[in-house]
């Protein structure tokens, strides 16, 4: 029997606020449900909102602060930092494969491409061996603007490890891409 809908103001703690579209709802209940039931015996459900944000939450929560300060200090999205940061390690590459890379649409990236081509940061060209395909590279603009990120990261990573020993900044880069790794070969969480 479906649960009926509440709102927010009276919802418990264990019950999820339904979305607008009852089969996403239902959907993200079901899979959340499974979660629940299949937490370790000493995990505390009922206390779950009293208690520290769960680290995957955490790293939603920072990923979106970091990238809002980017944005803002960069005036350039995610999207185009990742296209610069990708075209600076691997040279010239076809468009089509780059979009792949980064899992973007090829029609954003065509968008993205030309953009950043208008502003001189990239060049592109019909690749010679076969004119379906386009080719990208970063003009020397582009690299400078590459490299000058890289400076504002290193001092922008100062400020954020102020007060951290060299140790606990070791160990906090160790762990993180001791999760990304992990999280990079699971498959799903079932």
């Amino acid at each position: 029997m479906p649960r009926q809908r509440s709102s927010p103001s009276n919802a418990s703690k264990d019950e999820i606020p339904r979305s607008e579209d009852p089969q996403l709802a239902q959907n993200v209940q079901d899979r959340l449900a499974h979660w629940v039931t299949s937490a370790p015996e000493d995990y505390d459900l009922a206390n779950l909102y009293d208690k520290a944000l769960p680290l995957p939450v955490l790293l939603l929560h920072l990923y979106r602060d970091l990238l809002r300060f980017y944005e803002r200090h960069l005036g350039m999205s995610q999207s185009r930092v990742m296209l610069l940061h990708e075209l600076m390690h691997t040279g010239e590459i076809n468009q089509t494969e780059l979009a792949q890379r980064l899992g973007m649409e090829t029609a954003l990236m065509t968008r993205f491409a030309k953009q950043m081509e208008a502003s001189g940061l990239l060049s592109r060209r019909v690749d010679p061996r076969d004119n379906r395909f386009t080719l990208m590279t970063l003009t020397s603009a582009g690299q400078q603007v590459f490299q000058e990120m890289m400076v504002f990261s290193r001092k922008f990573e100062v400020q954020l490890v102020e007060g951290l020993s060299s140790d606990e900044q070791g160990n906090m880069r160790q762990a993180l891409i001791h999760i990304q790794e992990k999280f990079s070969h699971l498959k799903d969480l079932e």
